[in-house]
């Protein structure tokens, strides 16, 4: 099973990620976590670049990045039955880019090979609170710097109808109006629904 958890920067991906892991490993299941840029050689050029590297290129190196990450890590790990659980992917990147200045629809295209989650678990909450989360941060990278919250959270919304309409299956999670403990409770005992119906 293949869980991705997307939404804005500073959201709280990446604490709800490991929350959720840890309580599908306790429940007896196999996890494998992963993240997008990934941590390959590609994806840490990305990052490196990230200050520099904008628009049309940018998109590019993500979508081979991603692309990689399915042939070489996600899809090896669905084949051990294992489930994969992705901090960011497409949805991402119908964000990110538009943000970059691209089109919808040709994000779409450079993406629409990748494989289908069984369960995109978008985060969203209040803007303010996005906002001091991001600004306490020692450093930040380009798209953090540069952009409106408000705007993200309203793109990450967009992007979600339209990967609805491509038969994406969402789930919607207040990340700022409850903590993590409780967050990562109700998500992991949908997963496990998920699980059991398979």
């Amino acid at each position: 099973m293949f869980i991705v958890f997307e939404g804005s920067n500073g959201i709280g991906k990446s604490s709800l990620v490991k929350e959720v892991a840890k309580n599908i490993r306790f429940l007896g299941e196999k996890v494998h976590e992963t993240k997008e840029p990934t941590t390959t050689q590609l994806g840490e050029l990305i990052r490196s670049y990230e200050s520099e590297v904008k628009g049309l290129p940018f998109a590019y190196l993500i979508a081979a990045d991603r692309y990689l990450h399915i042939k070489n890590e996600i899809q090896k790990k669905l084949d051990e039955k294992m489930i994969v659980i992705s901090d960011r992917y497409v949805l991402s990147s119908l964000v990110l880019q538009r943000l970059d200045g691209l089109d919808l629809d040709f994000i779409w295209l450079l993406n629409n090979f990748s494989i289908k989650p069984n369960l995109t678990v978008l985060l969203t909450g209040d803007d303010k609170i996005i906002e001091q989360r991001l600004n306490s941060r020692a450093t930040k990278t380009r798209l953090e710097a540069n952009n409106s919250i408000k705007e993200e959270l309203d793109l990450y919304e967009q992007g979600m109808l339209f990967l609805e309409r491509k038969g994406y299956n969402f789930m919607v999670v207040n990340n700022t109006k409850y903590s993590i403990d409780h967050n990562a409770k109700i998500v992991t005992n949908h997963i496990m629904k998920l699980v059991s119906q398979r």
